[in-house]
């Protein structure tokens, strides 16, 4: 089997494995349990937190939560329920994960915020005009990805930062789901971030929303008083003590990974240039884990389900959005295509991925291209 469906979910490593039963064989109590085993669970579930902050420089808290999902819609809309005073303005992208769009959508629809939905340019990227003519002193939150999950278009946050701070009552949050652990991130220029554990070689279920120390949330579960009294539950000791190892791991491998991913993505695109049936979707200055395609002539389901049974794994859009849905929006807000956007076929590598693989995938991309024409 060849894997190129990284940005969905990656292979969790080896040593997290055994790490992962050795914890629940010896630490299994709750740490919130007020015993030796409960102490020493909470020391170690502590220790984790200071380890995953000590990444980043600033006055960060961390609330531990079941992945990006879950952090975008506690940030997005704990942010806006809490500060609704202050203002009822949102603003996003239509280019965000349905994690954040469709948090947006509830808040505009069953509590009357105003959300403003910004285009994208032709490289997949935000236009910053278009922000500073929705930005105003109403606006209180704004959440725009570092690099979408679809094209892997980078956004560039420190310059969107300028334009947001000039407002002092607003938020900026980011989803960095798809570059933490692959290309370098502005954290000093944002409030508020998400990411999953899976993205990034660690177990499902697992991910942080890390927020400035000032900013306070309004939970959107009761119970007790866990994750900065605003996560109510029992924590989940052993995925989020992996997730200090997880993203350990994945930073002192991200530059080694970078130039791996980037040699055999370069190769690629030249590659995938030469068929005529091809048009390449990604930006050249994409994030390289990424590379998004559509095909002239042929529907992707058919290339993709061809690629499948021959035991090369990609897919036609994000794993999150509906499976009944008809076209990458993404694609479709980058270059007004419909046909294009149906059509559009996601290619996400990652480390362990090989120049063999590559070449075997775009023979057999040939073979079933020619085979459908015919």
């Amino acid at each position: 089997m060849i894997y190129f469906d990284n940005a969905a979910t990656t292979k969790t490593r080896p040593e997290l494995i055994d790490l992962a039963v050795r914890l629940n064989n010896e630490y299994f109590a709750n740490p919130s349990s007020n015993h030796a085993l409960g102490h020493e669970a909470k020391r170690i579930y502590e220790q984790a937190r200071k380890q995953i902050l000590a990444h980043f420089n600033g006055d960060f808290k961390l609330v531990f939560t079941s992945g990006a999902t879950e952090a975008n819609n506690l940030f997005i809309k704990g942010v806006a329920l809490k500060y609704k005073n202050r203002g009822k303005k949102l603003i996003t992208t239509v280019g965000e994960h349905p994690s954040v769009l469709n948090a947006f959508k509830q808040l505009e629809e069953e509590f009357g915020f105003h959300v403003t939905y910004l285009p994208l340019l032709e490289d997949g990227s935000v236009d910053p005009n278009e922000l500073i003519k929705s930005i105003d002193d109403q606006t209180i939150l704004v959440s725009i990805m570092h690099v979408n999950n679809e094209v892997g278009a980078i956004n560039d946050l420190a310059m969107l930062s300028k334009i947001i701070k000039a407002f002092p009552k607003c938020f900026f949050h980011s989803d960095v789901t798809q570059s933490i652990g692959k290309i370098k991130i502005p954290y000093q220029f944002i409030d508020a971030f998400s990411f999953s554990a899976h993205k990034i070689h660690g177990f499902k279920g697992s991910g942080a929303l890390i927020l400035r120390e000032k900013i306070d949330l309004l939970p959107l579960l009761s119970g007790g008083s866990h994750e900065c009294h605003v996560r109510a539950g029992t924590e989940a000791f052993i995925p989020n003590i992996l997730l200090a190892k997880t993203l350990r791991l994945a930073l002192e491998n991200e530059e080694k990974s970078y130039r791996h991913v980037e040699a055999l993505v370069s190769y690629l695109r030249a590659k995938l240039a030469l068929n005529n049936e091809i048009i390449i979707n990604s930006p050249v200055n994409a994030c390289p884990f990424v590379l998004n395609f559509s095909l002239v002539n042929i529907k992707s389901s058919i290339v993709v389900e061809a690629l499948s049974n021959a035991g090369i794994m990609v897919s036609s859009n994000s794993a999150c959005d509906d499976k009944l849905a008809s076209h990458s929006e993404t694609v479709y807000a980058m270059y007004h295509d419909l046909k294009r956007s149906q059509n559009s076929v996601r290619i996400s590598l990652g480390e362990e991925n090989t120049l063999a693989e590559v070449d075997h995938f775009i023979e057999v991309l040939n073979n079933i291209l020619e085979s459908v024409k015919k």
